[in-house]
Protein backbone atom coordinates (compact mmCIF):
# COMPACT_ATOMS: atom_id res chain seq x y z
CA UNK A 1 0.00 0.00 0.00
CA UNK A 2 1.36 3.32 0.34
CA UNK A 3 1.60 6.59 -0.95
CA UNK A 4 3.20 5.38 -4.30
CA UNK A 5 4.83 9.02 -4.65
CA UNK A 6 6.76 8.25 -1.57
CA UNK A 7 10.10 7.22 -3.40
CA UNK A 8 10.40 10.04 -5.63
CA UNK A 9 9.51 12.99 -2.93
CA UNK A 10 12.08 11.52 -0.44
CA UNK A 11 14.52 11.43 -3.77
CA UNK A 12 13.61 15.23 -3.96
CA UNK A 13 13.97 15.75 -0.18
CA UNK A 14 17.30 14.35 -0.44
CA UNK A 15 18.39 16.35 -2.95
CA UNK A 16 17.51 19.63 -1.57
CA UNK A 17 18.12 18.68 2.33
CA UNK A 18 14.00 19.36 3.37
CA UNK A 19 11.87 18.62 6.01
CA UNK A 20 9.08 15.62 5.21
CA UNK A 21 5.87 15.73 6.54
CA UNK A 22 4.75 12.01 6.63
CA UNK A 23 1.53 10.07 7.42
CA UNK A 24 2.63 6.47 9.01
CA UNK A 25 -0.17 4.23 10.52
CA UNK A 26 -2.53 7.49 10.79
CA UNK A 27 -0.06 9.41 12.82
CA UNK A 28 1.50 12.39 11.51
CA UNK A 29 5.56 13.14 11.81
CA UNK A 30 7.86 16.00 10.31
CA UNK A 31 11.02 13.74 9.66
CA UNK A 32 14.57 14.86 8.37
CA UNK A 33 15.63 12.90 5.69
CA UNK A 34 19.00 11.35 5.57
CA UNK A 35 19.21 8.06 3.82
CA UNK A 36 16.93 5.58 1.28
CA UNK A 37 18.40 2.45 1.28
CA UNK A 38 17.28 -0.73 1.05
CA UNK A 39 16.59 -2.10 5.32
CA UNK A 40 15.41 -6.22 5.36
CA UNK A 41 14.85 -6.16 1.10
CA UNK A 42 12.28 -3.19 1.65
CA UNK A 43 12.87 0.58 0.66
CA UNK A 44 13.20 2.57 3.80
CA UNK A 45 13.72 5.98 4.98
CA UNK A 46 16.23 6.49 7.62
CA UNK A 47 16.10 10.27 9.25
CA UNK A 48 15.99 12.36 12.07
CA UNK A 49 12.22 12.66 13.73
CA UNK A 50 12.32 16.13 14.37
CA UNK A 51 10.07 16.05 17.58
CA UNK A 52 12.46 13.40 19.42
CA UNK A 53 15.63 14.11 17.29
CA UNK A 54 16.32 10.19 17.43
CA UNK A 55 17.19 8.55 13.95
CA UNK A 56 14.16 6.58 12.31
CA UNK A 57 13.37 4.23 9.65
CA UNK A 58 10.49 3.96 7.90
CA UNK A 59 9.88 1.80 4.92
CA UNK A 60 8.48 3.47 2.26
CA UNK A 61 5.36 1.43 1.23
CA UNK A 62 4.33 1.93 4.89
CA UNK A 63 4.12 5.82 4.08
CA UNK A 64 0.44 7.10 3.76
CA UNK A 65 1.11 10.74 2.50
CA UNK A 66 4.47 12.57 2.08
CA UNK A 67 4.85 16.28 0.84
CA UNK A 68 8.19 18.65 1.93
CA UNK A 69 7.49 21.48 3.95
CA UNK A 70 9.92 24.65 4.42
CA UNK A 71 11.16 24.18 7.34
CA UNK A 72 14.95 25.16 8.69
CA UNK A 73 16.45 22.36 10.87
CA UNK A 74 20.07 21.39 11.86
CA UNK A 75 20.89 17.80 11.15
CA UNK A 76 21.69 16.05 14.27
CA UNK A 77 23.62 13.29 13.35
CA UNK A 78 26.66 12.84 11.21
CA UNK A 79 27.57 10.35 8.62
CA UNK A 80 29.48 7.86 10.84
CA UNK A 81 26.99 7.46 13.08
CA UNK A 82 24.32 6.86 10.10
CA UNK A 83 26.84 3.87 9.19
CA UNK A 84 26.58 2.67 12.82
CA UNK A 85 22.66 2.83 12.81
CA UNK A 86 22.59 1.49 9.09
CA UNK A 87 25.25 -1.46 10.33
CA UNK A 88 22.53 -2.64 13.34
CA UNK A 89 19.81 -2.67 11.37
CA UNK A 90 21.32 -4.87 8.61
CA UNK A 91 22.62 -7.50 11.47
CA UNK A 92 19.51 -7.47 12.54
CA UNK A 93 18.45 -9.10 9.24
CA UNK A 94 21.52 -11.09 7.98
CA UNK A 95 20.79 -10.00 4.29
CA UNK A 96 24.28 -8.34 4.27
CA UNK A 97 27.08 -9.43 2.34
CA UNK A 98 31.16 -8.60 1.85
CA UNK A 99 30.46 -7.89 -2.23
CA UNK A 100 34.05 -8.13 -3.84
CA UNK A 101 34.77 -6.90 -7.70
CA UNK A 102 38.12 -6.76 -9.57
CA UNK A 103 37.04 -3.57 -11.89
CA UNK A 104 39.07 -4.10 -15.29
CA UNK A 105 42.27 -1.44 -15.56
CA UNK A 106 40.73 1.95 -16.59
CA UNK A 107 37.17 1.13 -16.39
CA UNK A 108 34.85 3.31 -15.19
CA UNK A 109 31.16 3.02 -13.90
CA UNK A 110 28.74 4.18 -11.41
CA UNK A 111 30.13 2.58 -8.36
CA UNK A 112 27.44 3.48 -6.01
CA UNK A 113 24.15 0.91 -6.54
CA UNK A 114 20.71 2.70 -6.14
CA UNK A 115 19.55 2.52 -2.71
CA UNK A 116 22.77 1.16 -1.05
CA UNK A 117 24.84 2.35 1.78
CA UNK A 118 28.44 0.65 1.11
CA UNK A 119 29.61 0.16 4.33
CA UNK A 120 33.42 -0.68 5.16
CA UNK A 121 34.30 0.46 1.59
CA UNK A 122 38.03 -0.43 0.41
CA UNK A 123 39.24 -0.09 -3.09
CA UNK A 124 43.13 -1.23 -3.87
CA UNK A 125 45.04 -1.09 -7.30
CA UNK A 126 46.55 -4.89 -8.32
CA UNK A 127 50.28 -4.39 -10.23
CA UNK A 128 48.64 -4.48 -13.33
CA UNK A 129 46.12 -1.74 -12.89
CA UNK A 130 43.07 -2.99 -11.63
CA UNK A 131 41.10 -2.72 -9.09
CA UNK A 132 39.82 -4.47 -5.79
CA UNK A 133 36.79 -3.06 -4.89
CA UNK A 134 34.69 -4.48 -1.47
CA UNK A 135 31.67 -3.15 0.35
CA UNK A 136 29.33 -4.59 2.94
CA UNK A 137 25.74 -4.01 1.06
CA UNK A 138 22.01 -5.31 1.52
CA UNK A 139 21.83 -8.32 -1.27
CA UNK A 140 18.60 -6.86 -3.21
CA UNK A 141 17.20 -7.35 -6.72
CA UNK A 142 18.54 -4.10 -7.60
CA UNK A 143 21.95 -4.84 -7.43
CA UNK A 144 21.62 -7.72 -9.31
CA UNK A 145 20.34 -5.03 -12.25
CA UNK A 146 23.53 -2.35 -11.27
CA UNK A 147 25.94 -5.68 -11.55
CA UNK A 148 24.21 -6.34 -15.35
CA UNK A 149 24.73 -2.26 -16.36
CA UNK A 150 28.70 -2.89 -15.17
CA UNK A 151 28.97 -6.81 -16.01
CA UNK A 152 31.59 -6.42 -18.57
CA UNK A 153 33.74 -4.07 -16.62
CA UNK A 154 34.07 -5.91 -13.24
CA UNK A 155 33.92 -9.58 -12.06
CA UNK A 156 32.54 -10.69 -9.12
CA UNK A 157 34.77 -12.52 -6.24
CA UNK A 158 32.84 -13.10 -3.49
CA UNK A 159 30.59 -13.87 -2.29
CA UNK A 160 29.55 -17.43 -4.21
CA UNK A 161 26.16 -16.56 -3.19
CA UNK A 162 26.12 -13.21 -5.38
CA UNK A 163 27.94 -15.30 -8.33
CA UNK A 164 25.13 -17.92 -8.17
CA UNK A 165 22.16 -15.36 -8.02
CA UNK A 166 23.85 -13.41 -10.47
CA UNK A 167 23.80 -16.65 -12.92
CA UNK A 168 19.72 -17.19 -11.98
CA UNK A 169 19.16 -13.39 -12.61
CA UNK A 170 20.99 -13.91 -16.47
CA UNK A 171 18.80 -17.13 -16.72
CA UNK A 172 15.82 -15.47 -16.29
CA UNK A 173 16.16 -12.66 -18.03
CA UNK A 174 17.38 -13.77 -21.44
CA UNK A 175 14.72 -16.83 -21.04
CA UNK A 176 12.09 -14.12 -20.82
CA UNK A 177 13.58 -12.17 -24.30
CA UNK A 178 12.43 -13.90 -27.70
CA UNK A 179 15.11 -16.71 -28.98
CA UNK A 180 15.40 -15.05 -32.31
CA UNK A 181 17.23 -12.13 -30.99
CA UNK A 182 19.71 -14.70 -29.84
CA UNK A 183 19.85 -17.62 -32.75
CA UNK A 184 20.45 -16.11 -36.40
CA UNK A 185 18.00 -17.48 -38.78
CA UNK A 186 19.66 -20.72 -41.08
CA UNK A 187 18.80 -20.58 -44.28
Amino acid sequence: MGDKNAVAVINEALAQKKVLSLTVNGESTEVYPHLLIYVDAILTLVGENLQDRILVNIPANKIQKIKMIKRKYVANFMNIQLEGYVKELRSMNGKEDRLILKVAAGASFEILPPYQLLLNRYVVKTPNQDLIWAATVEMTPDLLDWFFQIKDKAEIIAPESFKRDFFEYLEKKFSILPMHKYCPKVS
